[in-house]
């Protein structure tokens, strides 16, 4: 459970369909390599969901694969807030809720690729204990070490 300006928001672990999901990612600014059709079919099918509700509505959305036991590491693939949402220190407990459903389910990193562009989402990350190990032209990739809880 979050709060802000006496709002009390709600953590919950559940995909929401295909046309919220659409309507989510296009409303929040999704840029990916692939498909937005493409890139639903396959999270629907393979990735966690952890959404942050105010009241019935989802306001923020974490997309991340924490399903191969055998890596060390989870991967969020999106998170982001409706534009009204942002700026009130929710990213980041939905980051951190992220983080802390990966950690239980026993992986001990958690990763994931910011645009070069992005340097809100960048600062965001770093200050959550996030730490870059490697970039290319477009993205830097970051990590996390989920072991010692920071």
């Amino acid at each position: 459970m979050a709060q802000s300006d006496n709002t009390t928001f709600n953590f919950q672990l559940n995909k929401p369909n295909s046309s919220e999901l659409k309507n989510f990612l296009i409303n929040t600014g999704f840029k990916n390599r692939i498909p937005l059709d493409e890139y639903i079919n396959k999270v629907l099918k393979y990735a966690d969901f952890i959404t942050l509700l105010s009241g019935n509505q989802i306001v923020g959305l974490s997309i991340l694969y924490a399903n191969r036991p055998e890596q060390n590491f989870a991967y969020i693939t999106y998170i982001a807030l409706y534009p009204n949402f942002r700026g009130k220190g929710l990213g980041k407990k939905l980051l951190l809720f992220s983080c802390s459903f990966a950690q239980k389910k026993g992986y001990s990193i958690m990763r994931l690729e910011v645009d070069k562009n992005n340097l809100t989402a960048y600062k965001l990350y770093v200050s959550s204990g996030f730490l870059e190990y490697s970039m290319n032209q477009n993205s830097f990739y970051l990590e996390k070490n989920l072991r010692n809880g920071n």
